[in-house]
This record gives C-alpha cells, structure tokens and sequence, in this order.
C-alpha cells in the first residue's frame, strides 16, 4: 500500500467519522409557546426555566419557529394564593406543508414558586419519554 492510498483511507476513515458523530450531536427542535396572565409570577418563570432546561439538554434545542420542531403549547394559570400556579400543555409535531397534527402528549401539573425549576425538568423528562416512544415505533 502506498502513502497516497494510505492517507486516501485515513482521509475518508475521518471523514466518516465526522458525520457520524455530527449526526450524534444533532437536536431535536422544540418551539416553545407560552401563556400566562400577567399577574402570574410563578407561571412566567417556569416557562423561563422550561426554555432554560431546554436550552441545556443534550438532546433537545429551542426552535424561534414551529416549522419542523416539536411544538409545546404551555398555558398557566395563577393559585388563589399567588404561590403557585397549574400548568397545561400539550405537546405535537406537524411536518412542514402538512395538514396531518401529531398529538405526542398532553400534561397537567402544579407547581410551586420555589419549584419551578424542577417542575420544569419534570416536564421536559415526561416530553422526553413520550418523544422517544414515538420515534422507536
């Protein structure tokens, strides 16, 4: 074998390589839309700390559109008290140019002002599950 061939074979070994572990790091877009009433402090920052938990997943990124992404629609509504707030969302994906809606999960959950950071990551995990359920049928 000769050095040309060899550096070819070397070349084209990396190359492979490249890719597959580009293919590795690619994320799933998530298009985070939110609703909440104004005098729902609680409510704002778990959607805050949902994009965050978002934005730091190895599997997941915030999408600025709803073009090919996994849409979440949250919509919070504030406690009597003022100290926590209840959480409804629901979750799909519609293929760009297509009609067809995938329901990939609906959830309910409350969440207290001091918890809304893992309140957050609960979702994110229940999304999760729920996403990789969908894409191993």
């Amino acid at each position: 074998m000769n050095i040309k061939t060899l550096v070819l074979t070397f070349g084209l070994a990396l190359a492979g390589m490249a890719a597959t572990l580009n293919a590795q790091q690619q994320k799933t877009a998530i298009y985070v839309h939110c609703e909440n009433n104004p005098e729902d402090s609680v409510g704002t920052r778990f959607c805050t700390d949902f994009r965050d938990r978002i934005a730091i997943s190895p599997r997941y990124r915030i999408s600025a559109t709803e073009e090919n992404a996994i849409r979440i629609g949250l919509v919070t509504l504030p406690d009597s008290a003022g100290v926590g707030t209840a959480i409804s969302s629901v979750a799909t994906i519609q293929k760009s140019g297509d009609f067809l809606v995938l329901l990939v999960g609906q959830y309910v959950q409350t969440c207290g002002s001091q918890r809304t950071y893992e309140c957050a990551g609960s979702l994110l995990s229940s999304l999760d599950q729920d996403v990789q359920k969908l894409f191993q049928k």
